[in-house]
């Protein structure tokens, strides 16, 4: 279908949709690339792309010579240099929100381990801070804590919150379903109307959701309370049943495309 026609070009739908899926590739990549090391790394694979184009056009046979040396273990060394990011990459392809419309089940999945792992946390007594990003980045509290990129799983998170480990105290933090860091700093909420009985984790929770529009969920360390808090309120003492269903409402946004599409749940 041509969408412009003029004596030297022809711009059909496809090369529209060409253009804005390679931005949109490029995009993702970037946003997150962006402040890591391997945002270093590919800025040096686009100054060798460039230089490749200056050599092809001022036919500087030497560099060129050196560069298709290179090419040949591209693929390669891409994949081994970019790989955490690849995988972290792809595994926001497939937890899209257009995926996510015809393979529901890879977020209750998620949603499943992370309650069943709160849960052992609450029968345990064992403290914990968990934040869920959203729409609003989080790189400056991701990198407060440790790095791990990690699928999320209960093992995880209870060996995470163990009373023994190091990064007991910190928060973990969720991001594209993957457990991004732990042993991560909040703000501390300044609301003065909060009850003085509620701890730093509590106010922690808060502090977040005041400056985001992340989701937490905290475990008393005292009584095992389950809260959930989300722009700057708290809910406390709720039912695993109840945080799993109020998670399902806030992230499985795609529930409202199946139903206009008429597919059962």
């Amino acid at each position: 279908m041509e969408l412009i026609k003029l004596d030297f070009l022809t711009i059909t739908l496809f090369d529209v949709l060409d253009i804005f899926l390679v931005s949109f590739i490029f995009y993702k990549l970037f946003i997150i690339l962006r402040g890591t090391r391997a945002y270093q790394m590919l800025l040096g694979f686009v100054v060798i792309l460039a230089f490749s184009f200056l050599a092809e056009a001022f036919e500087m046979k030497g560099i060129l010579w050196l560069i298709e040396n290179i090419r040949a273990v591209w693929v390669v060394a891409f994949v081994i240099l970019f790989q955490s990011e690849l995988r972290r990459f792809l595994i926001y392809l497939g937890q899209s929100n257009f995926v996510n419309v015809f393979f529901k089940h890879q977020n209750i999945g998620f949603i499943d381990q992370l309650t069943e792992g709160v849960k052992v946390l609450s029968q345990t007594k064992t403290g914990a801070l968990i934040v869920l990003e959203r729409e609003t980045g989080m790189r400056a509290v991701i990198e407060t804590g440790l790095i791990l990129g990690a699928e999320i799983s209960k093992e995880l998170l209870l060996s995470i919150f163990n009373k023994n480990s190091p990064l007991h105290d910190g928060a973990v933090v969720i991001r594209n379903y993957l457990i991004e860091a732990a042993g991560c700093f909040l703000p501390i909420t300044q609301n003065d109307t909060i009850p003085l009985s509620w701890g730093t984790r509590h106010r922690a929770a808060i502090g977040v959701t005041e400056e985001s529009d992340a989701i937490s969920l905290v475990v008393s360390e005292e009584t095992g309370e389950i809260s959930i808090a989300k722009n700057g309120n708290l809910e406390k003492n709720l039912t695993i049943e109840e945080i799993r269903t109020k998670l399902k409402e806030e992230l499985l946004k795609p529930d409202k495309s199946i139903k206009i599409l008429g597919v059962e749940k």
